[in-house]
């Protein structure tokens, strides 16, 4: 087959994606990816085809940007109008991530498009992907690496609701989800119906509830156990299992992190992800919560003005090692909640704290606590004095010692790439 695989977004975004395109591509098919060329060096390593849409250097900025607003030491979080414009603002920026290349995306696929052999395989928020299926009629799997992406009103831990399925907490999920997606229409909506009418396209509404979603494949990439199926998820919605992939390999773990991890006991490992929010006091924090209970600490950032200039002793900082080669030799994670940090975390059978800062992260936070690997903690209680206790907490319980080597067990036994990539390969090719 001829495929083309879209994401678009920071590496936790991509990384995912061009895992399942490196195992399409051991199937023999032919895989043309579509992103940023910041990943198009990755992406010929994994021996993939890539068209990049705007510049490296100006993702690379954006990650700067919001690295350099990550280091106030500030109060994070502690008034609810805080959090109102910092979503807010979120919303105005996914617009311009998914507006920007919708365009572009659609002409390239329209390009690629060879009659009885095109498919596409795309995450939700690509829109120009979503058009071209409706358009050419070409296959379309619609990706989702966290659950959050799928609307439920029976189950969404990341609502700021109570847990629970009677109707009135059903009733509050549905008009919440509305307000939100309501939003989200508000700001997306215009350029996207004009450029359909270009298209000679109708105009649609309730772009993350129901549009954004293929009728062909909604492939989930996590496993049942992370996410039980709800009702009203769309119908072809299939799950795959966490794909793992850290770039583990390719970028190897430096002399300096191995020797680390060889002269002690496991550290705790510390990370924010790419993307920070208040970065700076969460790693203030963590070196504090090391020197107080006497761990041996690693932490991970990419950005080194949010890590405290004097670290306790036993602490060290490294920007990147890919996760896989660090969490099997660690005591525990403390870390932001995305949902690829879980999945490696899950695999390396280890004790979590989850510091949700922004989006889905609060929803896998949820999922992570509800089956036992960990415990959560918001950004704005992530103080010296309750972090200490809630990471003792988690290092000291055998029922979630007993809960992490069962899912490490669990995610051993799994195939996710092989799943997911079987689903893909079971779309049938009009041929036209």
């Amino acid at each position: 087959m001829n495929l083309v695989v879209v994401s678009f977004g920071g590496p936790g975004d991509v990384h995912p994606m061009l895992a399942l395109g490196r195992a399409l591509r051991g199937r023999g098919h032919r895989v043309l990816i579509l992103s940023n060329p910041y990943f198009e060096s990755l992406a010929r390593q994994l021996d993939l085809e890539f068209a990049g849409f705007g510049s490296a250097a100006h993702l690379i900025h954006t990650m700067h940007s919001a690295q350099a607003g990550s280091c106030d030491r500030g109060q994070a979080g502690a008034l609810p109008g805080q959090w109102l414009r910092q979503g807010l603002g979120r919303w105005r920026r996914r617009a311009r991530g998914a507006l920007g290349p919708m365009r572009w995306t659609y002409e390239q696929i329209a390009r690629e498009h060879v009659a009885g052999k095109t498919l596409i395989v795309a995450r939700g928020n690509a829109f120009g992907a979503r058009i071209a299926q409706e358009k050419l009629g070409l296959p379309l799997a619609t990706v989702h690496l966290q659950p959050a992406m799928l609307r439920s009103e029976h189950d969404a831990p990341g609502l700021p609701l109570p847990d629970g399925r009677g109707p009135w907490l059903r009733a509050l999920r549905r008009c919440l989800w509305a307000a939100i997606d309501s939003y989200a229409d508000l700001l997306l909506l215009p350029k996207t119906n004009a450029f359909r009418t270009e298209l000679g396209l109708p105009p649609v509404r309730r772009l993350f509830s129901a549009w954004i979603h293929s009728p062909d494949l909604v492939l989930g990439l996590f496993p049942e156990w992370f996410a039980p199926p709800q009702p009203d998820w769309p119908p072809r919605t299939r799950l795959a299992g966490f794909p793992l992939f850290d770039e583990s390999g390719i970028r190897e773990v430096p002399p300096e992190a191995e020797s680390f991890l060889e002269a002690g006991e496991p550290p705790v490992v510390f990370t924010a992800g790419s993307f920070h929010r208040n970065a700076g006091r969460f790693f203030d924090v963590s070196a504090e919560v090391c020197r107080r209970l006497g761990l041996r600490g690693l932490i991970l950032s990419p950005a080194r003005a949010c890590v405290p200039a004097s670290l306790p002793e036993g602490v060290v900082h490294f920007p990147y090692v890919p996760l896989s080669c660090v969490l099997p030799r660690a005591a525990a994670i403390v870390h932001h909640g995305g949902i690829g940090t879980i999945g490696q975390a899950f695999a390396a059978g280890i004790p979590q704290l989850v510091v949700p800062f922004t989006d889905d992260q609060s929803d896998n936070a949820a999922r992570v606590q509800r089956i036992g690997a960990g415990l959560r903690i918001s950004l704005a209680q992530f103080r010296p004095k309750v972090a200490t206790s809630r990471l003792q907490a988690v290092m000291r319980s055998p029922k979630i010692a007993d809960v992490c080597r069962s899912i490490a067990l669990k995610v051993a036994g799994e195939t996710p790439l092989a799943e997911a990539v079987r689903l893909v390969e079971s779309l049938s090719i009009p041929d036209r």
